[in-house]
C-alpha cells in the first residue's frame, strides 16, 4: 500500500516549529557567548561554610616512596588519612630527585615559609595547623594543634568559586569573595589557596591522596574588624598548566582549600589557623545551566512529537482502513468474489486496474461504502490464465486520503487438477 495524500496539516507545522527552534538555538547562544568575551563560565559553586574548629589541617610533606608498604612513616601517613578529625593535604618535594612529573616548586616554597628543617627522602614530616609536628603520637599531636588554634570565629567569608574556560580550552579558577573580619587581625594575616588532587598518580606509578598541585598566597584584604572586602582571587591558567592540572581530561577529583593563617591583634602574635574552608572544585555537573539542557530537551521534544505523530497516524490508519477479502468462485475459473468492510471512515472504490495477462470483463463502476458497512461484489475476467492474478483497487478514504491496494491470487485450479490433488491427499 502507498499513501498518496493527507489532509492533516497540524503535524508538519509542529515539526517546522521544533526544527526552527533547534536551528536557531545555537545561533542565539553563540551570540550571547560572544557578548561575554572570549572567556565563559564553565561551572560555579558557593564557598562552603567554614570547617569546625575541632578539625585539624594536616600538611604532610611525604617521603619519596609514598605508596611503599614497609615503613613506619607510611603507617603514620595512613593513620592520618583514616581519621575523621583531620583535613589531610600532601606536599611533594622530590621531582628533581625522582624524575616525577608532579610539581614541587610550591612544596619547597611552603617548606621555606614554615622554616622547616631539611627533610630526608625516606621520612615524612607533618605540619598541623601551621605548626610543625614534634610528636610521633598522633593523638597528642592533634590535641596540641587544637590547643594552639583560634577557637572563636574571627572572620566571615562568602561568595562563589568559579571555573572559567577560554576559547583555547584553558581553565582558570576565580574566587569572588566578600570577607569581613569580626575582630582586628594581625597585619601578617594571610590566605593560602590550595588546589589539590584527590587521587594523584605520577608517570612512574607513585600514588598520593590529596596532593597539592598549586598554592596561591593572598594578602589583598582588610584585617580590621567590620571592614568588608569584596575581591576576586585567581588561580591563573598558566599556574594550572604548569601544575599539570588538565580539567578537560580529568574534570572530577579536585578540591579547593582556603586556609587563613595569622593571629588576633593583641594576642601573643603566634601564627595560628584562623579559618578553614574546603570544597570540591566545581564541575560541569555541579550546577548545570539551562543552556546545557536546551538541545537535549529540544531533541527529546522533537522525538516525542514525531513518535506521537507516527503512532497516531498508525492508529488512524488501522481504524480507518477497510478490510478486503478475495477468492475464486467455486463454479468459475474466470471470476472472483470481493468483500470489503469499511473501517471508521467512508470508502470510495474509484477504479480497478488489472495487470496482464489477465483482462477484466466490462467496465468497473465506482463504489461508495459507508463507515462500518460491508459490501460484496464480483469481478469477471475474459479468460483463464496460468499466471497469478494481479490487480489493484484505487480508493479514497475520508481523512486518510488516496490509497492503492495491491492484490494477488494464484491461478484457479481446473476440475482435473482439483481431482488429482484430492487423490494425492488421500494417498498421503
Amino acid at each position: 500500500m502507498k499513501i498518496k495524500c493527507s489532509d492533516n496539516n497540524s503535524h508538519p507545522l509542529l515539526i517546522t516549529i521544533v526544527v526552527s527552534l533547534l536551528l536557531l538555538s545555537p545561533i542565539v547562544f553563540s551570540a550571547s557567548a560572544q557578548t561575554e568575551s572570549i572567556e565563559s563560565v564553565w561551572a560555579s559553586s558557593a564557598i562552603p561554610n567554614p570547617i569546625g574548629k575541632e578539625i585539624v589541617l594536616v600538611e604532610q610533606f611525604i617521603e619519596d616512596t609514598p605508596n611503599a608498604d614497609d615503613g613506619e612513616e607510611q603507617d603514620l601517613w595512613r593513620q592520618y588519612h583514616k581519621r575523621d578529625d583531620v583535613l589531610p593535604l600532601s606536599w611533594w618535594l622530590w621531582s628533581d630527585e625522582t624524575g616525577s612529573d608532579w610539581p614541587d616548586d610550591d612544596a619547597k616554597a611552603r617548606s621555606g615559609q614554615l622554616a622547616m628543617q631539611p627533610q630526608s627522602q625516606d621520612q615524612a614530616q607533618y605540619v598541623l595547623n601551621s605548626n610543625v609536628e614534634q610528636y610521633q603520637d598522633i593523638d597528642k599531636a592533634i590535641q596540641q594543634a587544637r590547643n594552639l588554634s583560634i577557637q572563636e570565629i574571627v572572620l566571615e567569608l562568602s561568595g562563589e568559586i568559579i571555573l572559567t574556560i577560554n576559547q583555547k580550552g584553558e581553565y582558570e579558577i576565580k574566587i569572588q569573595a566578600e570577607l569581613e573580619p569580626l575582630v582586628n587581625l594581625s597585619d601578617d594575616t594571610m590566605l593560602y589557596i590550595f588546589l589539590s588532587e584527590d587521587n594523584a598518580e605520577d608517570e612512574h606509578g607513585r600514588q598520593v591522596k590529596n596532593l597539592i598541585r598549586d598554592m596561591k598566597p593572598e594578602v589583598g584584604f582588610s584585617v580590621k574588624a567590620n571592614n568588608v572586602t569584596n575581591t576576586t582571587w585567581i588561580i591563573p591558567k598558566d599556574h594550572m598548566i604548569a601544575a599539570g592540572v588538565d580539567l578537560q581530561e580529568k574534570p572530577l577529583g579536585w578540591h579547593i582549600t582556603l586556609a587563613f593563617f595569622g593571629s588576633v591583634e593583641g594576642d601573643d602574635e603566634t601564627t595560628r589557623l584562623l579559618a578553614l574552608y574546603n570544597s570540591p572544585l566545581p564541575n560541569k555537573w555541579s550546577n548545570p545551566q539551562s543552556s546545557d539542557f536546551l538541545m537535549p530537551v529540544m531533541l527529546i521534544l522533537l522525538t516525542t512529537i514525531i513518535a506521537n505523530i507516527v503512532f497516531s497516524n498508525s492508529m488512524a490508519r488501522e481504524k480507518g482502513m477497510p478490510k478486503i477479502n478475495v477468492g475464486w468462485k467455486n463454479s468459475s475459473m474466470t471470476s472472483i468474489n470481493v468483500s470489503i468492510k469499511a473501517g471508521n471512515q467512508p470508502v470510495s472504490i474509484t477504479n480497478l486496474e488489472v495487470n496482464p495477462p489477465w483482462k477484466g470483463r466490462g467496465k468497473f463502476n465506482q463504489l461508495e461504502i459507508k463507515a462500518g458497512n460491508k459490501y460484496d461484489f464480483s469481478i469477471s475476467f475474459k479468460q483463464r490464465c496460468d499466471e497469478d492474478l494481479s490487480f489493484s483497487l484505487l480508493m479514497m478514504i475520508e481523512e486518510l486520503g488516496g490509497w492503492t491496494q495491491h492484490l494477488r491470487l494464484s491461478p484457479p485450479l481446473s476440475q482435473q487438477e482439483n481431482q488429482l490433488r484430492s487423490v494425492e491427499s488421500e494417498e498421503k
